[in-house]
C-alpha cells in the first residue's frame, strides 16, 4: 500500500505539520507534501482563512504545472481533472512555549502534560472520525468553499509537555486507548516506547494494533514534540 500520508518541520522557527492525502484522488501523497512544505518553510504563520486561500490556491496551481507536463492515460488524466486532496494539521511553537494550530480535516493534535490531555484538536473522540471528512482540495476553484471547516486552536507549553501530531488512523487509535491503569497515559507511553526502540518496534505495535481490530488499516504518521528548556532559558 502507498503511503500518501506527510510530514513537514522546521526545527529553527518551530513549525510542524502532519497531511494525510485521499487515498482515491490523483498523486495526492505529492499534494500532501506541498502542504507540509508550505507550512514549515513559511517566513511568518499567519493562515487565516483569507491567507490559507491565497496559500493553497498559489500551491494548487504550482501542483497543477507540474500536472500538465506530463502525458498521463487518460483514466489518470480523468482522476487528475478532479484534484487532489488532504487532511491537514500545522502548528507553529512560540519560544516562550505558546503555541498555535490550524486544521482541516482529521489530522490531529495533542497536548500532553503528564498523563493529563490539554487539547485533542479538531477531534476529541473517536467517533467523531468519518470516512468523508472536509479537506484541502488542490483546484483553486474549490478552496473557497472547504476553507469554512478551518479550525485554529492555541495553547501554553511547560517544560516536560508533550505535543503530538497525527494522521486519522492513528489519532482515532490514540483516543480509544488512551486511558491507561492508575492515571497514565496508556497509548501515548505505548507510542513514545515504540519509537524510542526504533522502527521495528512501531512496526511491531502497528501490525499488532491492525490484526487485533483496534487500529484501522490506512496510513500513519505522527511527530512527536517535547518541550524541553533551551540553553538560553527559552523553550
Amino acid at each position: 500500500m502507498e503511503c500518501e500520508d506527510a510530514i513537514g518541520r522546521n526545527s529553527r522557527t518551530l513549525r510542524f505539520a502532519v497531511s494525510d492525502g485521499a487515498t482515491e484522488a490523483f498523486d495526492s501523497r505529492r499534494w500532501a507534501k506541498y502542504l507540509t512544505s508550505a507550512w514549515a518553510s513559511a517566513p511568518q504563520i499567519d493562515w487565516s482563512p483569507e491567507v490559507l486561500v491565497q496559500t493553497v490556491k498559489r500551491i494548487g496551481e504550482r501542483f497543477a504545472r507540474r500536472i500538465a507536463v506530463k502525458t498521463l492515460p487518460w483514466y489518470a488524466a480523468e482522476k487528475a481533472a478532479s484534484g487532489s486532496f488532504a487532511a491537514f494539521v500545522g502548528i507553529e511553537v512560540n519560544r516562550d512555549g505558546a503555541w498555535k494550530a490550524l486544521a482541516l480535516g482529521d489530522c490531529c493534535l495533542f497536548h500532553e502534560r503528564g498523563a493529563e490531555l490539554l487539547a485533542a484538536f479538531p477531534l476529541a473522540n473517536p467517533e467523531c472520525f468519518s470516512s468523508r471528512p472536509v479537506l484541502i482540495p488542490s483546484l483553486p476553484r474549490a478552496i473557497d468553499e472547504a476553507v469554512g471547516s478551518l479550525k485554529t486552536c492555541s495553547g501554553q507549553l511547560e517544560n516536560g509537555d508533550h505535543i503530538w501530531l497525527m494522521s486519522d488512523a492513528i489519532s482515532a487509535w490514540y483516543l480509544a486507548n488512551r486511558d491507561g491503569k492508575a492515571g497514565t497515559n496508556s497509548a501515548a507511553n505505548r507510542l513514545a516506547s515504540a519509537i524510542l526502540a526504533g522502527g521495528a518496534e512501531m512496526a511491531a505495535l502497528v501490525q499488532n494494533e491492525r490484526g487485533a481490530g483496534r487500529l484501522r488499516n490506512d496510513d500513519i504518521a505522527l511527530l512527536y514534540i517535547e518541550a524541553i528548556p533551551s540553553p538560553h532559558g527559552a523553550e
